[in-house]
């Protein structure tokens, strides 16, 4: 997709849509990057599974240095639209937590989560914002 081109919405409706995702950090040689696995669009993230995530064991099976959990969180997003980069959705399930590699965060040399910083994330989607939705 060329900057000039409009991207195409694909999926409407996501206001409200609950979703949980986990946070996988490794050590790169070019800094710590963080690979993103999310619930969107498999499932709602149910509570009895999200209650049953152990990030340090998750970490162990992955072989991570660390896994942080977010969520469960509902989208404030109206839709999504056309892939403008990829990211290989890896499939995994988390304690029976069906959950797909949606992105892959950057964080540089500090893996430490610092309010305000910006962080290039090759998520590899449009979001839609309708106007006048609450």
């Amino acid at each position: 997709m060329t900057s000039t081109e409009t991207p195409q919405r694909l999926i409407s409706d996501m206001r409200g849509v609950r979703y949980g995702e986990v946070l996988a950090v490794y050590q790169r040689d070019d800094g710590f990057e963080a690979e993103v696995y999310g619930t969107q669009l498999l499932n709602d993230c149910p509570q009895e599974l999200w209650e049953t995530l152990d990030p340090t064991a998750i970490a162990a099976e992955l072989g991570a240095v660390f896994v942080k959990l977010n969520g469960p969180r509902y989208w404030m997003l109206d839709g999504l639209g056309t892939k403008v980069a990829v990211v290989d959705p890896v499939m995994r399930a988390f304690n029976g937590l069906d959950m797909r590699r949606i992105a892959v965060v950057h964080l540089g040399d500090d893996p430490v989560a610092v309010p305000y910083t910006e962080r290039h994330v090759n998520r590899g989607a449009v979001f839609f914002f309708d106007a006048g939705s609450p």
